[in-house]
């Protein structure tokens, strides 16, 4: 390869390593508390963004993301929620402290979904650049499970992630979309240690460690920017059939055997067209989309900087899922300062490692603040926790954790958490209409969870309405991510099907 085509394919590659989030960091030392630094809050309908960026880069981040959140809302599936709670977005100026933060050399950024509140945390590239497409990025993540019904293949998520970051919306509100590194694509698609098959076979996750990540993001992102633009040789697009794979691989199909009955052409032959559509092309001979959005107004932008305490609690509740230590240190600092924190003390009762502690945490942060939902729906919780092994007088409060669940849903009834939890102990007491009615309620907000799609099929099970109880059930059957819950909810269809047969309904 001449050396200027080396250095052209090197410096593209880093730009999509940034977009794949398969970023490699050199060990450095901690140069200042992460916590200490100055961070400033925006909020608004759509988003509660903290971060650490100046004034002008955080303006201009969150107008770039509000006006993606505009102009994407035609490219995708279904309809957003109903008064969702704000996506909740950490961003940080250092590529070095967010990976220090996370531990997480690996990767740029993540979405991780909740019921209540998603998450949504990256930094730039180890360059300091591309923050703005690593946002869409992973933003784009949120608004596929916000809306979509349709669960989606790692492969395909991954490579529309990757082909919406390209998205802009000039003043005139006109987008445009399927910009790209045509020469990077063609490169990607030509890697021989890629397997275009296994990708395709993906179903759950991409697998860092047994793969170079950001070839196999940049050749999820060719995939999909090929499905979406391609055109067979009668001139027909492939994009026509698209939704149609789509949801067979939602509904149980193999991507490859979607692709062979929907697309007509088995996934040894994609190589090899994608090579035809992608060699000796340009950016500009591959072509875009372009649409408008009509009526789009800027929200209005305040900022609010947040003091010791709380940037502490903000950065202890984004880092406890992954790491309870370092949350514990800076719970444990807040309450240091002000013993009667009810966040603090709740984030105790979250991360600690001795259940004792746990209890008495939440027990802690109920006598300050009775009425508050967070603080019920963790006492609901501990009253239905799971016993530890060789807890011999555990006891488990099923009336307690309803009364605690009820206040949590508050007034407005619209706390998806609590409403699930409340719709699992209904079912644990063989009560299937008044679970359904709570179950309901979560799915509304994360109809793409395969966890209350699985508790949703057994109360349509347990009042045997079967088909929707299937349907349900095949839900988790196919997209939980983890095998005990795919084999749980295949042991339950098993049920089903025998119940059936006898006109017994029945549930686990």
């Amino acid at each position: 390869m001449p050396r200027m085509a080396e250095r052209l394919v090197r410096a593209m590659r880093a730009w999509t390593g940034a977009l794949a989030a398969a970023l490699a960091f050199a060990a450095v030392p901690v140069y200042g508390a992460i916590e200490d630094h100055q961070w400033c809050r925006t909020k608004t309908e759509h988003f509660d963004l903290v971060t650490d960026l100046d004034l002008r880069r955080t303006a201009e981040l969150f107008y770039s993301l509000d006006r993606f959140r505009a102009a994407a809302s035609a490219l995708l599936p279904g309809l957003p929620p109903e008064h969702p709670a704000p996506l909740k977005i950490l961003v940080f100026k250092s590529t070095r402290d967010f990976a220090l933060f996370y531990r997480s050399p690996n990767i740029a950024g993540f979405m991780r979904p909740t019921l209540n509140q998603s998450l949504l945390a990256f930094g730039p590239d180890r360059n300091g650049r591309y923050l703005h497409a690593i946002a869409f990025h992973e933003y784009t993540h949120y608004l596929v499970r916000s809306r979509a019904t349709v669960n989606l293949p790692v492969w395909y998520e991954e490579g529309l992630a990757s082909y919406l970051s390209t998205l802009d919306m000039d003043p005139a509100g006109v987008v445009t979309v399927g910009r790209g590194p045509a020469p990077l694509l063609a490169f990607a698609v030509k890697q021989p240690e890629l397997a275009l098959e296994d990708i395709i076979a993906e179903r759950f996750r991409l697998d860092w460690q047994r793969h170079d990540l950001s070839n196999v993001y940049t050749l999820a992102w060719g995939i999909v920017r090929f499905l979406h633009h391609a055109r067979r040789s009668d001139g027909t697009m492939y994009a026509a059939q698209l939704g149609d794979m789509l949801d067979a691989i939602d509904q149980g199909a193999s991507s490859a055997n979607a692709m062979r009955e929907h697309l007509g052409f088995d996934p040894s032959e994609l190589q090899g067209l994608m090579r035809g559509y992608y060699d000796g092309s340009q950016e500009s001979t591959l072509g875009v989309y372009k649409y408008a959005v009509a009526d789009y107004e800027m929200p209005a932008f305040d900022r609010t900087c947040l003091d010791g305490v709380e940037a502490r609690q903000v950065l202890a509740d984004a880092v406890g899922f992954w790491r309870a230590d370092l949350a514990g240190q800076l719970y444990d600092d807040i309450l240091a300062r002000k013993p009667r924190h009810v966040g603090a003390l709740l984030g105790r009762s979250r991360v600690h490692p001795d259940s004792e502690l746990r209890e008495q945490a939440a027990q802690q942060a109920y006598a300050e603040e009775p009425q508050d939902p967070a603080v019920n729906l963790r006492m609901a919780q501990l009253s239905v926790a799971p016993c530890e092994e060789g807890v011999v007088d555990c006891v488990r409060d099923w009336d307690a954790a309803k009364a605690f669940y009820q206040v949590a849903l508050g007034p407005d009834q619209d706390r998806a958490d609590a409403a699930f939890g409340l719709g699992m102990v209904y079912l644990r007491e063989g009560q299937p209409e008044e679970a359904l009615q709570y179950l309901a309620m979560a799915y509304t907000r994360a109809p793409w969870s395969p966890r209350v799609n699985y508790y949703l099929g057994e109360a349509f099970g347990m009042l045997g309405v079967v088909d929707l109880a299937r349907r349900h059930l095949r839900k988790t059957q196919y997209w939980d991510s983890e095998a005990s819950w795919r084999e749980r909810a295949a042991r339950a269809l098993e049920r089903l099907d025998a119940a059936e047969a006898a006109e017994v309904p029945t549930s686990e």
